[in-house]
């Protein structure tokens, strides 16, 4: 199929050189020089017909000369001269009056003295009446004497003779002139028509028209008239009738004044002219006629010679390809060039050395593939797997994938990868700008799940028919690799499984104290608070929301430990209790039953059981505290027992020593927040500079600053998770990438301060006074330092997605609680893309007989 494409363009290429190289070239030629002598032969009728234009307009004035001269007979006779003198009306009406009977020739005749006064006339011209109206006679007169020319008069166009009045010799004075005139007639132009060989129409100014039989209609004059009375100018037009070319010349009609009195037009066929045009013709069609002989027969040698030895060649070449073999050379070949016999021949030679190469390095190939224990596979621009495969395939499909469509043998049970992968490669195939091919090449994805096993996939552009790796710009074909990544998979998830489990290891070991705590709190809450909390006469919404946030904290805790198992389950309680929350028809019954049936009870044994099996007998060390443990009622009855009974001053110095002896430095409660800000950056995939906790050693009341120091963990995720920039994000803002935390407790005079800061992108007061107005609250007039404290308000979040670390509005809300029960309060200061500070301030009074301890 694409052997016949390939055939017919070079056949039709073939053709179109031929007709821009040879055909075109001489009928451009042609047509030029047939144009070009046409308009040659145009120019030489034009100028024929011009002058038989002229001649029929001589023609005309020269009627005025055939009676000039009996006009000057009978003006110079002495007879006539004498009656002018006396003013002899009466001969002179005997002798000129009659002249227009007498005269066949003469139409009209008038007879005036020098000044133009008529003294007799016949036949009835107005402008001869009783004074010559014509100018031009008057002033010929005096300077020529006789003279004959073409006026217009009210009897129609007439050629006119004009004579002096004077004696037979023509000595004496003129005391007159004598004017005779013959008027134009169609006979008079049908003569002239005959004369000159060319039919005459005239049209005049005063709308007379004339014309022989075989002359312009008047309607079609008087386009002309108009024209011509415009410019004087001339028109000219040839125009092919019948078979015959037609010369048509209209010119303006001057009388003896030289006025514009009308249209001449005259027309003749032209049978030079058709002769020549046709001949042209006729040479041009036995040209094509020629032309076309030649290129047939060009192209009946090239196909005979050529092209068809050339088709069979080809067609050769692919039964080679086929794997067929050639024995005998055919017959267009050999009628051929010697060259292509000898080519064909040297190839029958080659084929029968290929195919036994061929067969050779294939199952060389297939033998390597088949164990490479990887699958390889190519599919075309249809996304259909080709008939070539490696055995890796057949055991990772579990079928031969041939013939099947590629995305549907990665995801056949995807209806969302499928059509995405099928849309990359066919946008692939279509674009055609290497570039864009190379981006679009970059998506297709790199590992697929095939069934239970997770294999590696590389697509590589497969090589083109040169042997050359077919590049973005020309690749049709491509080739994917699948490599089996099961095992390794399950082995890179064990090693992550183990790798989370050794780090709740490091956590639990390096905070026994915290795990005592939250797991005694914990237990506490599952099995009392809760119940008593339930039992209360708030409302089911309450308490629902009471439980919320102690589970948020409870979360918060057992991720710092690094608990696998639990946290899953607190979050996805947390997701049930503010579905609850939002529930008007809420029963503390409903809540108590769905509670009830968490058997939270249970949620510690899987994490239990490995940190048992991973410590053994340490473990219980680990929630075993030496010494007496004293709640803190028990140690202010104490204290108070001691302020009533020790009154000496030395006994009241060993007093405030021994108020010291319950406290222990900041760093015990605060200090593990320093890694936890390093685990956590790392599971978000931001970066963090080492973070240090500053002024570790002040001490503090453990039993007092508990659940300050429990809530503080959801101060530091909120810095990961909603402050901390991206690297990327933070170099294009022109930052390191490695964002920046700094944990200091300060001493003061008055207070003691803990200082929390980022260098992350800030907080927006704009948006949280949206959120907070999405929520109902009024935010008409609020500064943006009130809008800073609404990230303390319960279920006010700014994320817009509720995950393991953010999203549900209650972390803050509990530390400012926290915070609220020590009396303390909070600074906020923020710039948009430079970070946040937060400054918590315990009163002093809080803090009275502290002193510096080991950290």
């Amino acid at each position: 199929m694409s052997h016949t494409r390939k055939r017919r363009s070079f056949m039709a290429e073939l053709l179109i050189w031929i007709l821009l190289l040879v055909v075109l070239p001489v009928m451009a030629f042609q047509v030029f020089f047939y144009f070009n002598s046409f308009d040659h032969m145009k120019r030489m009728e034009q100028e024929k017909a011009e002058a038989t234009s002229r001649s029929a307009a001589k023609a005309i004035e020269n009627l005025g000369e055939s009676i000039l001269g009996i006009t000057v007979t009978n003006a110079y006779w002495a007879d006539n001269l004498e009656a002018i003198r006396k003013r002899d009306t009466q001969w002179l009406q005997d002798n000129i009056g009659d002249m227009p009977k007498i005269v066949q020739e003469i139409d009209f005749a008038a007879e005036a003295d020098l000044k133009g006064n008529i003294l007799v006339q016949a036949g009835d011209v107005k402008e001869l009446t009783t004074q010559v109206k014509y100018p031009v006679i008057l002033e010929r007169i005096a300077k020529e004497g006789k003279f004959f020319g073409i006026l217009n008069t009210s009897r129609g166009l007439a050629a006119v003779a004009v004579s002096p009045v004077t004696d037979e010799e023509g000595k004496q004075p003129p005391q007159g002139m004598l004017i005779t005139g013959r008027l134009l007639t169609g006979d008079l132009l049908k003569s002239l028509s005959s004369m000159l060989q060319t039919d005459i129409a005239i049209l005049t100014d005063a709308g007379q028209y004339l014309s022989t039989p075989g002359g312009y209609d008047q309607d079609q004059l008087q386009p002309l008239l108009a024209q011509l009375r415009d410019n004087n100018s001339h028109n000219f037009q040839m125009d092919r009738s019948e078979g015959t070319y037609i010369n048509r010349y209209a010119a303006s009609l001057l009388d003896m004044s030289g006025q514009n009195v009308g249209v001449l037009h005259t027309q003749s066929p032209s049978v030079s002219a058709t002769q020549a045009a046709d001949d042209q013709k006729t040479l041009m069609l036995y040209l094509i006629g020629i032309l076309a002989a030649l290129v047939i027969l060009v192209m009946y040698l090239l196909r005979r010679r050529i092209v068809l030895p050339l088709r069979q060649f080809t067609q050769s070449l692919q039964e080679v390809a086929a794997g067929k073999q050639i024995e005998e050379i055919p017959k267009h070949v050999l009628e051929a060039e010697a060259a292509i016999v000898q080519a064909f021949q040297q190839i029958i030679q080659w084929n029968r050395l290929l195919e036994q190469t061929v067969e050779r390095r294939t199952a060389e190939i297939r033998n390597l593939l088949d164990h490479a224990r990887q699958g390889f596979l190519s599919f075309g621009p249809d996304l259909t797997v080709n008939d070539e495969f490696s055995a890796e395939c057949v055991r990772l499909f579990g079928f031969e994938p041939a013939g099947r469509s590629l995305p549907d043998l990665l995801y056949p049970d995807d209806p969302e990868e499928n059509q995405l992968i099928r849309s990359i490669l066919t946008d692939y195939h279509a674009e055609e700008t290497p570039l864009a091919k190379e981006m679009i090449f970059s998506l297709l994805p790199e590992e697929v799940r095939i069934g239970k096993r997770t294999a590696k996939i590389e697509f590589v552009p497969l090589q083109g028919p040169s042997g050359i790796q077919e590049d973005f710009a020309t690749g049709t074909s491509i080739m994917a690799i699948l490599t089996d990544m099961t095992e390794t998979r399950q082995l890179e998830d064990l090693m992550q499984q183990e790798r989370r489990i050794l780090k709740m290891v490091v956590q639990v070991v390096t905070h026994p104290e915290d795990l005592s705590s939250v797991l005694r709190d914990f237990e506490s809450f599952h099995t009392t608070e809760m119940w008593e909390l339930l039992a209360s006469d708030e409302t089911a919404q309450s308490k629902a929301a009471s439980i919320y946030r102690l589970i948020h904290t409870f979360k918060g805790s057992f991720a710092f430990l690094q608990f696998q198992h639990i946290v899953p389950y607190l979050h996805e309680l947390e997701s049930g209790l503010q579905d609850r929350m939002n529930d008007p028809s809420l029963m503390t019954d409903r809540l108590t039953t769905y509670l009830r049936d968490q058997s939270m009870a249970n949620w510690l044994e899987a994490d239990i059981q490995q940190l048992r099996s991973i410590l053994g007998a340490s473990y219980d060390s680990l929630l075993t505290e030496e010494g007496i443990k004293l709640n803190k009622s028990q140690w202010s009855q104490i204290e108070s027992v001691l302020e009533r009974t020790l009154a000496a001053q030395e006994d009241r110095t060993w007093l405030e020593e021994f108020h010291t002896w319950r406290y222990r430095p900041a760093g015990s409660l605060f200090r593990p927040y320093a890694a936890y800000l390093t685990e956590l950056a790392e599971r978000t995939g931001v970066l963090l500079h080492p973070v240090v906790l500053r002024g570790g050693d002040v001490p503090v009341d453990p039993d007092r600053l508990y659940g300050f120091a429990r809530s503080f963990v959801h101060v530091v995720r909120n810095a990961v998770v909603h402050g901390i920039e991206p690297p990327d994000e933070r170099l294009d803002n022109g930052k390191d990438e490695y964002g920046t935390v700094s944990f200091a407790v300060e001493r003061a005079e008055d207070e003691v301060r803990i200082v929390f800061e980022d260098d992350g992108r800030g907080i927006d007061p704009e948006a949280l006074r949206a959120k907070a107005a999405n929520q109902g609250m009024d935010t008409t007039g609020m500064s943006d330092e009130e809008a800073l404290q609404l990230i303390f308000e319960e279920r006010l979040s700014t994320s817009r997605q509720i995950s393991e670390w953010s999203g549900r509005g209650v972390g803050l809300s509990v530390v400012k609680d926290e915070l609220d029960q020590l009396g303390g309060r909070i600074e906020i200061s923020t710039r948009r893309g430079r970070g946040t500070s937060f400054v918590f301030r315990i009163p002093d009074a809080a803090w009275k007989g502290e002193k510096q301890v080991g950290a």
